[in-house]
C-alpha cells in the first residue's frame, strides 16, 4: 500500500492530513476519521485493497494514545530522549496469532520488518505497603510465588483456581480467541467469513454473557472474592481500557491472562518505543 503522506496545516485551525493512496485533487473512496492505531490500521487495509484512503488526524502526530515524544537531558544535547505517551505493555505481536494488531500487519505485510525484544514479566511497586513484586510470565509457577511472598497462600491459591478455570479447556480465555477478528464484518458477507467457525460460535453458549460483560462478572461467578487478586484484576483491566474491572469487559482480560500465562508467554517491545510501529508501519 502507498505510504502515508504526512501534510500538517500551518494554522492550526483545519486537521492535520495523512494520506494514504489518495492525492490533495483526488476523491476519495474512504475518509478516516483519526490517526490512531485503529484508523491508520483502517486506512492501512482500504489502501492494500485499492480503496483510495485518506486518514484525517487533529494532532500533528500520529499514532493517537500511542505516539511518542521526545526530549533532551542534561546526559546528551544531541540525542533526544524517547518517551511513549501511552501503551507500554504489548503482548502477542512478536508472533504470529489472533491478536488483532498482529493480524492486520500480517495482512499489509509488514509484521516481518518490524524489530522486537521480548522479555518476561516487570516489577510492580505497591504503594499501600512499599511493597514490590515481580510479574514473570508464563506457567512456571513464578509468578505465583511472588503472589504467595507478597500476599499470601490464599491469595496465592485463590489464583490458581481462579486461573484454572479461565485457562482451562473450554475456558473463557479460550472463548476469547476463538473467532479471529479479520472473520467479524458488516453485510451479508459475513456468513461466508464466520461460516468455519460456526461450531466454536455454538460452543460459547452462556460464556458469551461473560466475554461482553464486565470482568467483576466473571470473578464474582468463579467465586473470586480475594481482596488482593481483585485489586490486582483492576490493575490487569486498566493497563488495557483505562478503566477498573468493573468498567472493563471480559473478554480482553481474559484473552490477556491467556497471553501472560501460557507456556512460553513473553512480553514485546518495538526497537525505537511505540512511535516505531507508527513511524515504519504507517508512514513509511
Amino acid at each position: 500500500f502507498a505510504p502515508v503522506q504526512v501534510h500538517t496545516c500551518s494554522t492550526g485551525a483545519l486537521p492535520t492530513c495523512r494520506y494514504f493512496s489518495a492525492n490533495d485533487d483526488d476523491e476519495c473512496d474512504v475518509v478516516v476519521i483519526g490517526a490512531g492505531i485503529g484508523g491508520l490500521s483502517c486506512a492501512a487495509l482500504c489502501a492494500k485493497y485499492g480503496l483510495k484512503t485518506i486518514c484525517l488526524e487533529a494532532h500533528d502526530t500520529a499514532g493517537g494514545v500511542a505516539h511518542s515524544f521526545t526530549r533532551y537531558s542534561k546526559a546528551s544535547k544531541t540525542t533526544p530522549f524517547c518517551f511513549d505517551a501511552g501503551p507500554s505493555l504489548i503482548t502477542g505481536l512478536s508472533k504470529k496469532g489472533t491478536n488483532p494488531l498482529r493480524q492486520v500487519l500480517d495482512a499489509v505485510g509488514v509484521a516481518d520488518d518490524i524489530e522486537w525484544r521480548t522479555y518476561d514479566g516487570w516489577v510492580i511497586h505497591d504503594l499501600s505497603d512499599g511493597k514490590s513484586f515481580r510479574l514473570t510470565t508464563g506457567d512456571g509457577g513464578q509468578f505465583e510465588q511472588a503472589l504467595e511472598e507478597k500476599a499470601g497462600k490464599q491469595s496465592r491459591e485463590a489464583f490458581e483456581a481462579f486461573k484454572n478455570n479461565m485457562l482451562g479447556p473450554k475456558g473463557l480465555s479460550e472463548a476469547s480467541a476463538y473467532i479471529p477478528p479479520f472473520a467479524l464484518r458488516g453485510g451479508a458477507r459475513a456468513m461466508f467469513s464466520l461460516a468455519k467457525y460456526t461450531l466454536k460460535l455454538l460452543s460459547i453458549g452462556s460464556k458469551g454473557n461473560f466475554l461482553t460483560g464486565p470482568f467483576t462478572d466473571t470473578m464474582d461467578y468463579y467465586n473470586m472474592h480475594d481482596p488482593f487478586i481483585r485489586k490486582w484484576f483492576d490493575y490487569l483491566a486498566f493497563a488495557l481500557s483505562g478503566e477498573d474491572a468493573a468498567h472493563t469487559q471480559g473478554a480482553p482480560v481474559a484473552y490477556m491472562m491467556s497471553d501472560l500465562h501460557r507456556p512460553g508467554a513473553v512480553l514485546d517491545y518495538p526497537i525505537g518505543g511505540m512511535d516505531s510501529l507508527i513511524q515504519d508501519w504507517f508512514l513509511g
